[in-house]
């Protein structure tokens, strides 16, 4: 989908960054890379906060399984992450959440325009007024700079999925649903996975 110079320069990037290293090698036209031990365990606790999450909506005492086996963990993580990867939905979001899901911190921001949406929007409202931080008290709260928070607004922005009446906020109806769909769709991966790795898990000790 991309160029082979862009996909090394942000493995370059990532790899300075300590999320990757690279897989020793003797021959020097091979480059290969695999997740550096602090990028292990961040991932891992990715993972637990999102079965946690699941927890909270159905008490199945996931988070509790995994921390007692983390083992479960190494086995989710391939898992989850192919199934990420094959949905379209999720590689290729809707316009309205585009600009925020490609980076940490508009995850972050994202969570919090829609953070004080309890429902899901009904019949033909179109905007939904949200109590939001400003672009500096956010930018100080993610360890950014204002200007990066900012832009990211003013893209949703230019999508008519956000903006300011007065001095109240709002997101648009699209925004919101898309965003719910998006989450829905993250929590079915990881559901899946955690239910896959259960199962290879009995069977590596099984085997054992």
């Amino acid at each position: 989908m991309v160029s082979r110079n862009t996909v090394t320069s942000y493995l370059k990037e990532i790899q300075n960054f300590g999320y990757i290293e690279a897989i020793p090698s003797q021959d020097g036209r091979v480059r290969a890379y695999q997740m550096s031990a602090f990028s292990e365990q961040m991932f891992h606790v990715y993972l637990s906060v999102n079965l946690q999450a699941l927890d909270q909506i159905d008490g199945a005492g996931r988070s509790e399984v995994t921390r007692t086996t983390p083992e479960i963990l190494n086995h989710m993580h391939p898992i989850f992450a192919n199934l990420m990867l094959r949905d379209t939905f999720l590689s290729a979001p809707p316009q309205s959440i585009a600009q925020l899901v490609s980076t940490t911190v508009g995850i972050s921001v994202l969570n919090e325009m829609t953070q004080s949406v309890t429902a899901s929007p009904a019949g033909s409202m179109e905007r939904i007024e949200i109590a939001l931080d400003s672009a500096s008290a956010m930018a100080q709260r993610y360890g950014v700079s204002r200007g990066n928070v900012a832009r990211l607004l003013k893209k949703v922005e230019a999508e008519n999925d956000f903006g300011k009446t007065g001095k109240k906020s709002w997101i648009s109806a699209r925004l919101v649903r898309d965003y719910h769909q998006w989450q829905a769709r993250k929590f079915a991966h990881v559901s899946a996975s955690y239910v896959e790795a259960c199962r290879q898990y009995d069977m590596a000790c099984a085997v054992a």
